[in-house]
């Protein structure tokens, strides 16, 4: 079993007026390989879920088992990165070296790389998430968001580690990136990776991941799919398919019968332009 989460809660700030209860008698457990989605409105507990996953949060009642080695107080630090890479959601959050080069090859160097070997996961890292070798002197901080958040993935790919979890990955990318980024986990997913994607774009999650677990004020509330009457008490919206002649007749209805408007309802319904 790749992750057991067994009655996971947490509080921050507790005993003061800035308490709130973010984890409430969380469960979940992940099979090796398996590729799963978290899905949540803002608040929900994703995100401190996955920083209980990888070590950045230690669990309080409740217990965490990553690959069977539990997340606790005197872990090695080595054994976990090892084993789990977290991609934060704000890559601020996780850069720090002054190039893109010292910024991949850290989590390598730690783990013990060979340089030569060092060097090889570093481009491979790099060209998976689509940026050249040009990156490799300049600065994570004079970078775009997108460019950073491309970054920090590749800083967790180069170490190789059997279970990824991302949470928002595909926030500050465009439409390429974000398909470049799927491409990636699928990729990564076909190659035998545990893989967990956090985030609140239900359509994007959902063309990702065949497993879905639905996050409510802490709690996992849902584990597979939902009607659109559930999620929508849970805060998730069921993305709305796109009917271009209603758009069409609705914004420009002086224009709609134009052989203009035509053309366009044909290249948007994929029909002859």
């Amino acid at each position: 079993m790749a992750i057991q989460v067994k009655g996971l809660d947490f509080t921050y700030q507790p005993g003061t007026t800035s308490e709130r209860h973010a984890l409430r008698n969380v469960s979940l457990r992940v099979a090796d390989g398996e590729f799963l989605a978290i899905v949540g409105a803002s608040g929900s507990g994703k995100s401190t879920l996955a920083q209980h996953l990888n070590g950045a949060i230690l669990p309080p009642p409740g217990k965490v088992f990553v690959n069977g080695l539990e997340v606790k107080k005197g872990i090695s630090p080595v054994d976990l990165v090892s084993n789990v890479g977290l991609v934060f959601q704000y890559p601020e959050h996780q850069l720090f070296a002054e190039t893109v080069r010292e910024e991949i090859a850290y989590g390598c160097r730690n783990l013990g790389f060979a340089e030569g070997t060092m060097v090889a996961a570093s481009r491979r890292a790099l060209d998976a998430v689509g940026l050249d070798t040009s990156y490799l002197s300049r600065s994570p901080f004079r970078l775009s968001g997108g460019e950073k958040r491309r970054v920090a993935l590749a800083s967790v790919l180069a170490m190789d580690p059997p279970i990824l979890i991302l949470d928002e990955p595909t926030v500050g990318l465009d439409r390429s990136g974000k398909a470049m980024i799927g491409s990636v986990l699928r990729s990564l997913h076909r190659e035998g990776k545990t893989i967990i994607v956090i985030g609140h774009d239900l359509a994007e999650l959902r063309a990702l991941a065949p497993r879905l677990v639905v996050m409510h004020r802490g709690a996992v509330v849902a584990d597979g799919e939902l009607s659109k009457g559930d999620l929508a008490q849970y805060g998730i919206s069921l993305p709305q398919p796109f009917q271009p002649r209603e758009m069409l007749q609705k914004h420009f209805p002086e224009n709609y019968g134009s052989a203009a408007a035509k053309k366009i309802l044909a290249f948007l319904e994929g029909g002859d332009q």
